[in-house]
């Protein structure tokens, strides 16, 4: 059975996203004809388009879209690293029951938070940091399981986001454009739910597979995009590392 290949869609840049989805709409317009597809489908990732263009237009704040995307990330990399270190500790005896608390903290809050909307999400977040500083067993439970320094950059990289996000809303309300977050993350939507439905029938229908074949050849060069962003930043931060190594220490008075 054929499937449309995995790949993060959230961390396809904004101009990517619209070149993909008129692309990936062509395609499975091509479906709809033959009733492999249901016709309000396609609607709906034709009107997700049209917002999209609409948001991402000359009124938008680009910039700040694109800024509050990247820290979005980052808030979800520690997020799900805070989740890792709470799995592991699950499997020491002696950090068992401080991993359970911790565990029922985050599920208290939204075990997926990292899935939801912007704003969604950082207001997760911050209510998930006050629940742990406002219990002194939570607070142990973090040193015990390591996380308190994962759940100290969250909470820094979280701050960040919300000012980014004051600054392109207030932009965007100057400007007089939609709301561009919305924009993207609609279309975001319409495309995985159209990936979803394709999966589900691909091996009942032998057009619908040569169309994933079609579409798995557009995902490919941005995969490879994602794949080479994320290696210079790597790189970049471990070449930072290394030039603070560098750095000649200074002697105490």
């Amino acid at each position: 059975m054929k499937k449309v290949k995995s790949f993060n869609l959230r961390k396809v840049l904004v101009d990517e996203l619209g070149t993909f989805a008129r692309n990936f709409c062509t395609i499975v317009k091509g479906l709809v004809a033959s009733k492999q597809i249901p016709e309000p489908m396609v609607t709906g990732l034709e009107q997700g388009i049209k917002r999209y263009e609409m948001g991402v237009g000359p009124k938008v704040d680009k910039a700040g879209t694109e800024r509050s995307r990247l820290l979005d990330l980052e808030c979800d990399g520690l997020f799900l690293a805070t989740k890792g270190a709470v799995r592991t500790a699950k499997f020491r005896p002696d950090q068992r029951e401080a991993a359970q608390r911790m565990e029922d903290a985050i599920r208290n809050r939204g075990w997926n938070m990292q899935n939801a909307a912007y704003d969604a999400e950082s207001n997760n977040i911050k209510l998930l940091l006050a629940d742990i500083k406002g219990s002194p067993v939570l607070q142990a439970d973090a040193v015990t399981i390591k996380c308190d320094d994962l759940l100290a950059l969250l909470e820094a990289a979280n701050k960040k986001f919300d000012a980014s996000e004051a600054d392109r809303k207030a932009k965007e309300l100057e400007l007089g454009g939609l709301n561009s977050y919305e924009a993207v993350k609609g279309l975001n939507a319409e495309i995985q739910r159209i990936f979803s439905y394709l999966d589900s029938v691909s091996g009942i229908y032998p057009e619908v597979a040569k169309a994933i074949d079609q579409i798995n050849l557009l995902i490919d060069p941005l995969a490879a995009k994602i794949k080479t962003r994320e290696t210079v930043a790597e790189n970049k931060k471990k070449e930072e590392k290394e030039k603070e190594k560098d750095k000649p220490t200074q002697p105490k008075q």
